[in-house]
Formats: C-alpha cells, structure tokens, sequence
C-alpha cells in the first residue's frame, strides 16, 4: 500500500511515496505548482509529471491515498485528476497551510510560520480549529516573503541605479544576475525571470558582509517578527506556544538568526525552533490520516526517522 503525499508551491514540487509504516520509498521534485505563479498549463504538467514519476519509482502501484496540497489546485483539479490517473475518491485536494502546519509540528497545536516564495502564518488552537494569515500571493504581497525579500533588494538596487542610493555593490549584483549591462536593460529584463531567484543574490551579498544588503536583512526580520507577534496576540496564543519555522527563506542564516532574536525579544517564553518534518512529510501525514482515520506517533516517528537517514536522491521529473 502506498501512501502519497504533494506539496507545491511558487518555485518547486515535491512528491513523497511512503509505505503504511511511514518509511519513505521515493522523492521527486519538478518546477513550480502555484498557477498564480507559474499558470495553469505549468502547474498541471510539473504536477502531473512528478507524481507519475514517483509512482514509476515504487512499482508503479495504485497509491491508497494522495494528498495534494498546492496553492490554488482548486483552479486546475479536473485536469489534475485526469494526468493522475487516481480514481477521484483516492485523491484529496487541500491547502498547502495544512500539509505545512502538520509537517511542522506533527499535532494539531501550535503556530507555524511559513517562508518561502510566498509566506503565511498559521495558528491551530486546541478546539482544532487552524486560522490562517497572509497567503494573498504575489499581487498584494506576503510579509516575510521571499518575493517580498527580493523586491527589498530590487528597490535599493534601482536607488543606486538612479543614484540616489550610495554605491553600486547591490546593483551590480543584480545586473550580474540578470545579464544585464546597466539599467536600461535591466528594466526589460526583470520579468523575464522569477524575483524570488534574487533572495540568493541578497544571501550571497550578505554574507559577504554588504552593508546594504544586511540592512535589508535586518528590516525583513524585523517587520516579520512584528506581523508574527501581532498574530500572535490577535489570536491569544500562549506566551510559550511552539512557534515553527518552515519553507525555504529560512535557510538564509542571517535571516533566520535576526528573525529569532527579534522573537526572543518579543516573546522569551515561546519555543521557536525549526519545523519539525517538512510540508511533503505533512501531506504524506494527511494521505495516512485518510486511510486509516488517524496518524499514530509511531508513524511519524518512522516517516521522521526516514528523512533523517534518507540517501537516495530526490529525482527530478
């Protein structure tokens, strides 16, 4: 029997296959899921390609449940179904919050802050209810977004451009990265590619100590941990709540490391720690959870021990 879990988003999909015990048989990995990022006809066939691709990689048997969390899968989920090849009663289609939230924590408690291309922030109280904030895509922006991160770094690199901002350091980043000679060109050629790319020229930068760039930083986590604490306290949450962090923004330490002592500061009693299993290892959760009612400790700490002691490759379909 096999038990499936996806987790899609604005820059990557993953496929997860796991046995009833919780052991991971395969991952696969493609583009971007998210249609407002990436349009319909691209989520559908990254989708589409990485599950059929994991399933190739099992045996090719009928999975007993998928669970497919993507951003706005409602839009495209007929012809999902269709590229499948699942019976539709086998197929569960829900938000990527709650593949997130239970990766994360693993329970039904707690908050999770995610950070990725986009970013949300979710809160699940004891009644189970799970509240949700932010999420509201590239158009009206995600705080402590990657997206939101990367037009930080774009707006000071056209103030350097236009020189009103001291230097070039950050602008020559970008137009490195973009291929372009100077700022003319770098205006046609900003959509050409996806903004979000640029958090790892501002990583680089920071890292490298630029001023400007650990400015940005430090503003990012700032305003981040002020809009998490808000939360926080418009939705009562105890002072010393679990607080995880997941997605992909938080593998940049200076981000991380500011985030968490602007949140020491703002809320000593809470553990914030590191998300506890990723969003794929969270769909794979509520697949098992729909076959079998509920999702025992002993599973996830299988499925927990499985990714720490992973070594097969993460195939790209």
């Amino acid at each position: 029997m096999l038990i499936v879990g996806i987790d899609g988003g604005g820059t990557k999909t993953e496929v997860w296959v796991c046995d009833p015990a919780g052991r991971v048989l395969t991952r696969t990995r493609s583009g971007g899921s998210n249609p407002a990022y990436v349009g319909e006809a691209a989520a559908v066939r990254h989708t589409v390609s990485a599950l059929r691709g994991a399933l190739e990689r099992s045996g090719g048997d009928m999975p007993a449940h998928v669970a497919c969390c993507i951003p706005g899968a409602s839009a495209v989920q007929r012809q999902l179904l269709a590229g499948f090849g699942v019976p539709a009663e086998r197929v569960s289609f829900l938000s990527d919050a709650e593949s997130t939230f239970y990766g994360a924590l693993g329970r039904r408690e707690g908050v999770v802050v995610l950070a990725g291309t986009g970013s949300f922030v979710l809160v699940g109280q004891r009644d189970g209810k799970l509240q949700s904030f932010g999420g509201w895509g590239p158009v009206v922006g995600d705080p402590g977004s990657g997206s939101e991160l990367a037009v930080r770094l774009l707006r000071a690199a056209a103030g350097q451009l236009d020189g009103l901002t001291p230097g070039m350091s950050l602008a020559q980043r970008v137009l490195a990265h973009y291929g372009a000679a100077n700022g003319r060109e770098l205006r046609r050629l900003i959509g050409a590619r996806p903004v979000q790319e640029l958090t790892h020229v501002l990583a680089d930068a920071a890292a490298d100590g630029d001023a400007l760039a650990l400015q940005i930083v430090e503003e990012h986590a700032e305003a981040f941990s002020e809009y998490v604490v808000k939360i926080c306290s418009h939705c009562r949450v105890e002072p010393d709540a679990t607080v995880a962090l997941s997605g992909g923004m938080w593998e940049l330490e200076e981000l991380r490391r500011r985030f968490l002592a602007r949140m020491s500061q703002r809320m000593p009693s809470a553990r914030v720690r590191m998300a506890r299993l990723p969003p794929a290892a969270g769909a794979v959760m509520i697949a098992m959870e729909r076959v079998s009612g509920q999702v025992s400790e002993s599973f996830i700490a299988k499925l927990e021990k499985s990714v720490s002691e992973w070594k097969g490759d993460v195939a790209a379909c």
